[in-house]
């Protein structure tokens, strides 16, 4: 009934041109108002009701502007539960005709389910139920929609009859949502579902087998009986085998039971608790059962059935069942799989089966126990694998011919293991054939596809199998096939033109399963391009191209077979060069190439390449179309023709002809190292060919003639194959060359003028010069009058009967000769005559060949002699060449000067003419010889004469040039040695800038002047020998000095011309100090340079030679001198000026390299008195003095060891010991001992060499001693016994001069002074006239040459008339010993730094002090200190005032030996020397620091002030800071600058190199991930190449305050860039020690609910603010953005009774780290209601208090506090707020829809467009199908199911409108339970 008021519905009443449903039947309006929608296919309508208050129509708004749409709505509006009826009408807007449509408003009455099936199987889709409503007629109501049903489910109490226990319905059946699902409801139906109603349909599907009932009822008012539907759920369960099973006695059979799920099959253990197998009949049965094993076996003839049985389902149902029929075997079949079909094929698989049968040819089970022996032929088959009982085998056919199977019944195994034998035999044979497999050629056929029938063909063939072959193809409208494999497109108007593809298979007719097959396919075109063919041509020639249209299969692309007829459209892009020959078509069976499908034909016109291109437009199915192209390069050539030899080349033997082609293929233009030429000869023995070169088109080959005779040359031209040259073209020609011998030559030279008169007079060819080159050319012919292409190897004898001719050198060259332009050879060759006069015959002969020619060939011939003998003469008139002489002539502007021209030469008939210049000379005379020539004023003339006599005009000319003086030029030396002799050299210039010779100068007046007289002595001007343009001076360096030099001449007119100034300095004569010097090997003595130039020169050092083969010294440019070996050599030096004089050192310096045999301590006094200081040092024991200048050095590696015996008698001090400077071993050759108490002592040293391969001791050591004796010295004592004190004694050394000074002078009237005693210290007195000392006046005091004694008496008149007397005591003694000691003293660190240098940069003040022969120091001496020292660059030596002082600058780090000697003026000796060394290092360390721009770096020094302070650092550059006090430092640029360190005793410097730095993040110590809780973050900067630069403090404000101006940090947002919550700076953190981004966290202004979903990285970035101060590498961290988490109560209040919700917003991270604590504890029950929800509630006993509820995360590091007021009320519960997360997991606020509007509206307009087609396409199938109840598979559209949470209340169908609370009794795995038992799925 139902259905057929669906039907009634389908059908159109009204105009033809529409329809409308004609009659509805729907409910009145209890609860839910039904609506229908009508629906017009064409046309726009007004629609109108007639009864409004039973059913009110409302039109869907359509396009058109008028009102009218194609569909309404029809709204049910009766409430009255009785039938009413009313019409509604439409009409057409265009027509006017008018549709109606009847509506039927009543009361349900009854209603029942629809379902397709009553029975539903495990994992099967859901089946669909439908309610359906009917009135009391019975008629089906039209819908249903929207009315609202409750749907249950009813467990089976019938069942229980079969079991035990009855199973709850819920564990059967399932009632799912559509919403759930993947498939496809009404709207209404999901609107309903999202609600968490029911509609008129649902699906339900079976959880586990068995029966339960499914009911439906109304929600409505209606009074309608509820409907139910009992429904069964089975599983796929079967008996395997099943059916029919046929099995010999004694045979058994094991039964499994499969399990089906998703196609597959699973076995089910047996026995089972739920299924079961049982036997029928029981009794008697023909078979036996085991339960255990599922095993039958055959007992006897007869027949039972094995039955599977389901405990869960009504009566015990049967689920499978397995009639078994006991029989004995009758006889065997072989079978075979697959086909049963005895014509096999080799390489395929089989399986062979050996079947049993009964007499009424049922076959029987194979069973495991019997046993058949089968015979397979083991060269036909390879047996893979074969049952035991030998019924089944897997073979392959492996080798093509017949064979016979036999197969034989042993018998069947019986349970006891006896065999049961059948009696007869039960055997079989069976024959089969076995071949190859068939394939068929080509595998595969593509035809191109056109939008309209165009006939394609191809011929297909087969080879394999039988050899019979059948020929089909599957009913298809492209495809036909011959019965010859000839296979064809159709072209049929009527045929479906489409594309495709079919397969036309070849079967064998023997056995249709083997077959091979081609797929014959018709497709588009997607590539068309040019198959393999020549693309070269000869001009006049043609070439044939081919096309290959391929069309794609499978990503692959594949060529068409035939498109002759497809509309290809051919263009050449130059047709200048091709012609496209048309109406010519390629045959296609010549086609050369078997992927080509159409050919064409062309012809080349004129040379070169150019491109033909094709295009194929390709037709789509939707009307579009697509062109293809494609392109190929042709090339055109000229013919390969021979330019020289054009047919002939004539060369004698070993000769070489070079053969030029033109033409001929060209280079190819995709590939030129393709080009190809190739020589080819007929005789390999007559002549050698080279390879081929061309160029600009032409080919050349050198031949070289070996025998006498013709041979073939052959050349071909080609390019190698390529892609796009495949058959390229080879061009070949032939040219001969003959090898000859000259049979006669001929002789040509320049003619002579037809105008000469010689040319009447002598019967000669030609006239020629006198010592000019005459040129002859000599050509050679063979014998049949062929001239010589080239006679190279042939000897050509010149000869003359001129004396002294000479012939020049011998030319060949090659010129065309006639209009071939075919090159011939000619050997050109001049000829000299010198002092030659008349007429003279030149003889050319070809008397031999060369000596140089092939041996080859003087094996075969004479090349000693030609013969015949070819020979030349011709006759020449040799004259001489006319000339004038003199042919350059310079008059001076003088009345004197004159001279004569004379003609030389010439034929004798010539003329002369004079080309004046202002009138600057005249010809006072001519003759035929002779010009006279006067000058007239400055100027320039010509003279040229002319010879007419040849064939060229010869003149001779001769230039006159009257000059005056014009500039001086003069040059003398710029520096002069003392007493040396120089020359000054002057050069006049005349008014043309040309050097005046000196027989000029008597007219000039010429001198010199000096500006200093007494410096040059100059002598009298000369000219200078063998030069006559300059003049000399001789000049003497008299003094030391400089002065100027002039040159004035004066001239005739009294005018006067200077020359330029020159200075001469004279300089002393240049000397090499000291003359001797004295080393042992590895020392180092420095040189030094006195006298010599004062500026601009380079001093060189000069080694002499010697005999030895190593060096025996090495002197540096600053002229150190450093001894390498032993030995003796001299050392010279030069200055060697910058304008490249050299003036050598008159006194060079003598270096002896020895070896030290020997040492002993030098000790001026070995008596001294206590207190006194004695120097003592080593010295060498040889015949040369050796000081401690030879080898005290550092260098050589010496260490001295000093002992003393008695410490309380002396003890040792180091030299600088007292300025705070210790020395170390190695330079502790000088000691100083101070005596302590009286006594002995003895000294020792021991001098040891630390390499001792050096030799530079004799010995391993060496070993000396002195004994000092300690006095104490004279002095008066007091009755205490204490010294007596007296200042009065003067000591004083001798010849010293010294002015007395008293506290009175000034003050008193006069001091006067008196000698009272002299006397000498040897007598008793001074002799007479001697005096010891002199004193004057003035207080002078003198001392003599005499040691002495005297006192002078010292009187002071005083003002006051008293005189003060003074008597002095003065010692007059020689000078001991001397002692250099150090006022500039250092400290050090605390005293307790040891320092064994002076610190670089610092100013040392040394005194010396002089010692008498007691010990004593002098209060006067006039001796002169000489210091010496044996390097000059280190240190740099300043002598002080008086002789006594002096200082020293350390500009350089190093160690300087220092002498200092006393000596008087008149000594030749001195009379005391003092050796200390100077050993000098940098105060800070290091010396030099290379450092990091960025990178802290510390200076530190050992050295501080007097006062035990530290230093000041500074530095005086903007880019390096540094730290006053530390030394720290850094730099913030690249520099290089000096850093001083400054105390009260010295400056000290270091320099400071800074680099660019190289930084990046240090990876280790930077976080992954950051939160909104922390306030800041630590990003370290390292700098990867910084070194190490120690630890000191300071300058971490600066360092601090220059880290923004050296990095750049920023921070941003991945996805939200213009969000910023953290900002970033750079600093520098001190704890640390480096430079880091410290990213903060601003203050956040934004609720935080919108940060707690936020999903994102915020990447960190680093960069140097220039890459002049560094570069950064790996500078960006990209960081995990923890955001906050936010919780809240849905009410701060709990009632007793009641719960609250608690929902957290965050991410899923945050989330998961979350954990929630009470305090108090155990107070409240917290459950997790969902995910980001929780259900709060009370536990235990209520007690009105405040909980507090915390949220803790060590993620975020939050502890967020709720507190919760615990409150009695009347048990309702309260409200709940919205359940805050959604099916997404986190909250979605209202922020966070705001953020996402505009990427939701663009999500929901791609929806829509989408989906429009989809409504289109599917509607009128939905609307007809919209009250049809259809089964899932297939009503429902399959769709991807929504992402969703089954706890999510957002999405629970329990949730609608405030105060609603539906009523649900059934229940699904989405639903709430409503049933007793567990909750699942």
């Amino acid at each position: 009934m139902w259905f057929s008021m669906l039907l009634l519905g389908l059908l159109c009443i009204g105009a033809l041109d529409a329809f409308i449903v004609p009659k509805l039947l729907l409910p009145y309006y209890d609860q839910v108002q039904v609506n229908y929608t009508l629906n017009s296919e064409e046309g726009c309508y007004k629609w109108k009701s007639l009864n409004p208050s039973i059913a009110s129509i409302k039109p869907i708004s359509g396009h058109d502007a008028s009102g009218c749409s194609s569909s309404a709505v029809v709204f049910v509006e009766s409430r009255v539960p009785s039938r009413k009826i009313t019409l509604v009408l439409a009409e057409s807007e265009h027509t006017g005709s008018i549709l109606q449509c009847d509506v039927i408003v009543d009361r349900i009455h009854a209603i029942d389910i629809i379902s397709r099936t009553r029975e539903l199987y495990l994992e099967d889709p859901p089946e669909t139920l439908k309610i359906r409503a009917l009135d009391t007629e019975g008629n089906t109501f039209s819908s249903t929609a929207g009315m609202i049903l409750e749907w249950s489910l009813i467990s089976d109490s019938e069942a229980k009859k079969s079991r035990d226990t009855v199973m709850p319905a819920h564990t059967i059946l399932s009632i799912e949502r559509f919403i759930d699902t993947m498939y496809n409801a009404e709207t209404y139906v999901e609107e309903l579902e999202r609600k968490g109603q029911q509609s008129d349909t649902i699906l339900v599907s079976g959880l586990q087998t068995g029966t339960a009932f499914v009911t439906a009822q109304l929600t409505s008012t209606m009074d309608v009986q509820s409907a139910e539907v009992r429904l069964t759920v089975r599983d796929k369960v079967f008996l395997n085998p099943n059916g029919d099973v046929w099995l010999a006695a004694a045979a058994s059979i094991r039964y499994i039971v499969e399990q089906w799920r998703n196609g597959r099959s699973t076995e089910i253990k047996m026995p089972n608790t739920q299924y079961f197998l049982e036997l029928s009949p029981a009794k008697n049965s023909a078979v036996t059962l085991d339960i255990q094993t599922s095993t039958v076996i055959g007992h006897h003839i007869g027949h039972s059935r094995l039955s599977l049985m389901d405990k869960n389902l009504k009566q015990q149902t049967v689920q499978g069942t397995s009639d078994i029929h006991v029989v004995d075997p009758a006889y065997l079949k072989f079978s075979i799989q697959p086909d049963n079909r005895w014509v096999l094929e080799t390489g395929r698989h089989y399986t062979i089966i050996v079947e049993m049968y009964d007499s009424d040819n049922h076959r029987l089970w194979p069973a495991t126990n019997i046993r058949i022996m089968t015979d397979l032929d083991k060269i036909f088959f390879k047996t893979l694998a074969s049952t035991k009982n030998g019924t089944w085998h897997n073979v392959q056919a492996i080798t093509k011919g017949s064979v016979n199977l036999y197969a034989k019944l042993e018998g069947i195994v019986k349970q006891d293991g006896s065999m049961k034998q059948y009696t007869p035999d039960i055997e079989v044979y069976q024959p089969a054939e076995i071949f190859d497999p068939i394939s068929v050629i080509p595998p595969v056929v593509i035809f191109p596809w056109n939008p309209h029938p165009v006939l394609y063909k191809y011929q297909l063939t087969a080879e394999g199998g039988s050899g019979n072959y059948s020929w089909f193809v599957d009913t298809n409208p492209m495809i036909i096939v011959s019965n010859t494999g000839l296979v064809m497109t159709k072209t049929e108007k009527l045929r479906v033109n489409t594309t495709g593809s079919v397969s036309v298979r070849a079967s064998d007719v023997r056995n249709p399963s083997h077959w091979g097959t081609s797929e014959v396919m018709i497709l588009p075109v997607v590539q068309i391009l040019f198959a393999k063919s020549s693309r070269e041509a000869e001009i006049g020639n043609t070439i044939d191209l081919y096309i290959t249209m391929n069309a794609q299969v499978k990503n692959v692309l594949l060529p068409v077979v035939d498109c002759r007829e497809s509309k290809i459209m051919w263009k050449i892009h130059d047709p200048s060069i091709f012609e496209d020959i048309a109406d010519f078509k390629v045959p296609i069976n010549n086609i050369p190439d078997a992927s080509a499908c159409v050919g064409r034909r062309f012809r080349g016109l004129k040379e070169g390449h150019t491109t033909i291109s094709v295009s194929y437009m390709q037709y789509r199915k939707d009307g579009t179309s697509i062109q293809l192209d494609a392109s190929v390069t042709v090339a055109a050539f000229p013919a390969l023709k021979a330019i020289d030899p054009v047919l002939l080349a004539v060369v004698s033997l070993d000769s070489t002809a070079t053969l030029q082609f033109t033409g001929g293929p060209n280079r190819w233009p995709h590939w030129h190292a393709g080009y190809e030429r190739s020589a080819v000869i007929s005789s390999n023995e007559l002549i050698a060919i080279s390879t081929v070169y061309s160029f600009q088109q032409e080919h050349h080959i050198v031949s070289r003639c070996l025998r006498l005779g013709e041979v073939e040359f052959k050349l071909s031209v080609y390019n190698k194959p390529c892609n796009t040259n495949p058959f390229p073209v080879k061009s070949t020609i032939s040219v001969r060359v003959s090898c000859a011998v000259p049979s006669r030559t001929e002789l040509a030279v320049p003619p002579m003028l037809s105008s000469c008169p010689l040319r009447n007079i002598h019967g000669v060819q030609t006239v020629a010069f006198m010592n000019r080159p005459l040129p002859i050319n000599v050509t050679a012919f063979d014998a049949h009058g062929n001239m010589f292409d080239n006679f190279s190897s042939i000897f050509l004898h010149w000869s003359s009967d001129a004396k002294g001719a000479q012939f020049g050198l011998s030319k060949s060259y090659y010129e065309p000769v006639d209009i071939s332009d075919q090159k011939k050879h000619i050997v050109s060759r001049t000829v000299d005559l010198p002092n030659v006069h008349g007429e003279k015959t030149i003889l050319v002969a070809f008397t031999k060949y060369k000596e140089n020619i092939d041996k080859r060939v003087c094996k075969l011939y004479d090349c000693s002699k030609l013969s015949p003998t070819v020979s030349g003469s011709i006759g020449i008139l040799v004259v001489d060449e006319p000339s004038l002489s003199p042919s350059q002539l310079v008059l001076y502007n003088h009345a004197n000067s004159s001279a004569d021209i004379q003609v030389l030469g010439g034929s004798g008939y010539f003329y002369h003419k004079i080309l004046q210049d202002g009138n600057s000379s005249a010809i006072s005379s001519a003759t035929n010889n002779l010009l006279k020539i006067f000058p007239v004023r400055p100027g320039k003339s010509k003279i040229e004469i002319t010879d007419h006599c040849m064939d060229y005009i010869t003149i001779a000319t001769a230039d006159v040039t009257v000059v005056e003086v014009g500039s001086i030029q003069l040059e003398a030396p710029s520096r002069m040695e003392l007493r040396s002799w120089g020359q000054i050299s002057m050069q006049i210039v005349d008014n043309y800038g040309q050097d005046l010779s000196t027989r000029f100068f008597s007219f000039i007046s010429l001198h010199l002047t000096s500006s200093t007289s007494d410096i040059i002595l100059m002598n009298t001007i000369f000219a200078a020998p063998g030069h006559n343009l300059v003049a000399h001076s001789d000049i003497t360096a008299e003094n030391v000095g400089s002065t100027t030099l002039v040159a004035v001449a004066t001239l005739k007119d009294g005018r006067v011309v200077t020359s330029n100034s020159v200075r001469v300095v004279v300089f002393p004569v240049l000397e090499l100090l000291p003359p001797v010097v004295t080393l042992v090997r590895h020392a180092s003595y420095q040189l030094r340079i006195r006298g010599g130039p004062r500026s601009d020169f380079t001093i060189e050092y000069i080694i002499s030679k010697h005999d030895g083969k190593e060096s025996i010294v090495n002197v540096s440019q600053s002229g150190l001198v450093h001894a390498l070996q032993l030995g003796e050599v001299f050392i010279s030096a030069q200055a060697k000026m910058h304008d490249g004089n050299v003036f050598h050192c008159k006194a060079p310096s003598k270096v002896k390299v020895i070896q030290l045999t020997g040492i002993h301590i030098v000790a001026p006094l070995t008596r001294f008195h206590v207190g006194g200081t004695v120097p003592i040092h080593v010295a060498g024991i040889v015949n040369d003095e050796q000081s401690p200048l030879s080898f005290g050095n550092a260098i050589p590696g010496l260490v001295f060891n000093w002992k003393l015996a008695n410490p309380s008698v002396a003890r040792f001090h180091t030299v600088h010991a007292k300025a705070g400077v210790e020395t170390p071993s190695s330079l502790s050759f000088t000691m100083l001992a101070e005596g302590l108490s009286a006594g002995h002592c003895v000294v020792s040293v021991i001098v040891q060499a630390q390499d001792r391969s050096l030799q530079q001791l004799s010995q391993i050591e060496f070993y000396a001693e002195v004994t000092l004796m300690v006095h104490d010295p004279l002095y008066l004592i007091k009755t205490s016994e204490k010294k007596w004190s007296s200042k009065n004694n003067f000591l004083m050394a001798t010849s010293t001069s010294h002015q007395l000074h008293t506290n009175r002078d000034g003050i008193a009237v006069n001091v006067q002074y008196e000698v009272l005693t002299n006397r000498r210290c040897d007598t008793e007195s001074t002799p007479e006239g001697k005096d010891c000392v002199a004193v004057d006046k003035n207080g002078i005091l003198t001392s003599f040459s005499e040691q002495c004694e005297a006192t002078v008496l010292i009187t002071s008149v005083e003002r006051f008339e008293i005189n003060q007397t003074l008597v002095l005591h003065i010692l007059v003694r020689p000078v001991s010993y001397i002692i250099a000691r150090s006022v500039t003293s250092f400290r050090t660190r605390d005293n307790l730094k040891v320092e064994y240098a002076f610190p670089l940069f610092s100013k040392l003040h040394f005194l010396i002090d002089q010692f008498d022969d007691t010990g004593s120091k002098f209060d006067a001496t006039g001796h002169s200190l000489l210091l010496g020292q044996n390097r000059h660059d280190l240190i740099e030596v300043e002598p002080g005032s008086g002789n006594r002082s002096f200082k020293v600058q350390t500009p350089q780090e190093g160690i300087t030996i220092m002498s200092a000697a006393s000596y008087l003026e008149s000594a030749m000796k001195p009379a005391a020397v003092y050796y200390f060394p100077i050993n000098v290092q940098s105060a800070i360390l290091p010396s030099k620091h290379e450092v990091i721009v960025g990178v802290g770096f510390c200076f530190m020094s050992n050295f501080v002030n007097q006062n035990g302070s530290n230093g000041v650092w500074s530095v005086h550059h903007p880019t390096l800071v540094i730290d006053k006090n530390s030394g720290r430092g850094f730099a913030t640029a690249k520099t290089t600058t000096t850093v001083k360190y400054v105390v009260d005793s010295f400056t000290a410097e270091a320099q400071v190199v800074a680099s660019a730095f190289v930084a990046s993040f240090a990876r280790q110590s930077v976080p992954k991930e950051i939160n909104f809780q922390r306030e800041e973050w630590i990003f370290p900067i390292i700098i990867t190449n910084k070194q190490q630069s120690g630890n000191c403090p300071g300058l971490d404000e600066e360092m601090d305050s220059v880290a923004s101006k050296l990095f750049l940090c920023t921070a941003k947002f991945r996805r939200y860039a213009d969000r910023h919550f953290f900002k970033v700076e750079v600093k520098y953190v001190k704890e640390i020690d480096c430079f880091a981004c410290i990213l903060a966290r601003n203050e956040i202004h934004e609720d935080r609910s919108t940060l707690a979903t936020m999903d994102d990285h915020l990447i960190v970035s680093l960069s140097a603010r220039s890459t002049d101060i560094g570069l950064v590498r790996d500078g960006q961290v990209i960081l995990a953005v923890v955001p906050f988490f936010v919780g809240h109560l849905s009410s701060g209040k709990l009632l007793r009774g009641s719960h609250v919700n608690l929902c957290i917003k965050a991410t899923p991270t945050v989330y998961e780290s979350i954990q929630v604590t009470t305090k108090p504890p155990e107070k409240l029950l917290i459950e997790e209601e969902s995910d980001y929800c929780f259900r709060v509630s009370a536990s235990g006993d209520f007690i009105p208090q405040t909980v507090e509820i915390h949220l803790q995360s060590q993620l975020t590091f939050q502890d967020e506090l709720l507190e919760l007021h615990l409150e009695n009320g009347d048990g309702n519960i309260a409200p709940s707020s919205p359940s805050c997360p959604s099916e997404q997991g986190p909250w979605r606020g209202a922020n966070d829809v705001v953020e996402s509007y505009l990427a939701y509206i663009t999500t929901a307009a791609v929806v829509v467009i989408s989906t429009a087609m989809l409504i289109a396409a599917f509607s009128v199938f939905k609307w007809a199908t919209s009250n049809t109840v259809h089964p899932p598979s297939s009503s429902f559209l399959s769709r991807t199911p929504p992402p969703y949470d089954a706890t999510s209340p957002l999405s629970s169908p329990l949730q609608g409108s405030p105060g609603s609370s539906p009523r649900v009794k059934l229940w699904s795995r989405f639903y709430e339970p409503q049933q007793a038992g567990p909750r699942t799925g």
